[in-house]
């Protein structure tokens, strides 16, 4: 999950369209559930699912989160693996989010998705997308790449299983440009770069890579982010922006 708080909210509300949109339901997995955002929406719909996380402050702000909520009959959060996790059933909708440009084994790991999907169930995707994007907080990240959008539909194509349904830009014009402004001013924090690429992913949905908190959370707190969203909607449907959101279904892989 984005660790900016307009964007995270933004991820929310265009996530909620999707589930609207195309009647999707549970059960749900979440693999990388961050600060447990997503799942705890989820739950509030009454969805019932599992939440994976590799970090141990995930799973306990996870579960906070969803305690806090009364929410925590519904979900299992688990600190593990999703490459060696089983599970007991398959489900109606897996949420990745901001997790594959972490993996290095990235067709491996969808493929995993795939069968851990009911025939007709749904991907939620977001991963950082045009390698000419890239810049110093993808270091801090802990990214190993971008996609340019004619890989992941390559990715997502028949052999593995899916099918595109959306694609929606979830960064331009004001998410985009705030970004491009705060790399070109700051420089990236000499406390990161002391840390292993695991270790980077691991903060990553709870640390923004260029540090500066006080800044970020004046940012967050400014109020015209209902019209920076409107905004925003005009031009999901471009590929201006760094980040994209999709949607896919599970399709039966001719034999």
């Amino acid at each position: 999950m984005p660790s900016f708080k307009p964007t995270r909210e933004y991820l929310l509300k265009l996530t909620e369209e999707l589930i609207d949109g195309h009647r999707l339901r549970g059960p749900f997995l979440e693999i990388g559930c961050g600060d447990g955002a997503i799942t705890s929406a989820l739950a509030l719909r009454g969805w019932r699912g599992i939440a994976l996380d590799l970090s141990e402050q995930s799973v306990e702000a996870t579960s906070e989160r969803l305690h806090n909520e009364k929410l925590q009959d519904c979900v299992q959060v688990r600190q593990a693996d999703f490459m060696v996790s089983a599970f007991e059933q398959k489900f109606q909708v897996v949420i990745l989010y901001d997790v594959l440009e972490h993996v290095a084994q990235d067709r491996a790991f969808l493929a995993k998705v795939r069968a851990a999907l009911a025939d007709g169930g749904f991907l939620l995707l977001s991963v950082p997308v045009k390698m000419s994007e890239w810049r110093w907080d993808d270091d801090g990240y802990g990214h190993l790449r971008r996609y340019e959008s004619r890989d992941l539909a390559e990715m997502l194509d028949s052999p593995a299983g899916f099918e595109k349904l959306v694609q929606w830009d979830i960064t331009f014009p004001v998410l985009w440009m705030m970004r491009r402004l705060y790399l070109a001013v700051f420089s990236p924090p000499r406390d990161t770069a002391a840390l292993s690429v695991e270790e980077r992913t691991k903060q990553s949905a709870f640390v923004n890579a260029g540090g500066k908190g006080a800044l970020v959370r004046a940012g967050e707190a400014f109020p015209i982010w209902p019209f920076v969203y409107w905004l925003q909607d005009r031009f999901r449907h471009k590929d201006f922006g760094c980040n994209t959101l999709i949607l896919a279904r599970a399709v039966q892989v001719p034999e």
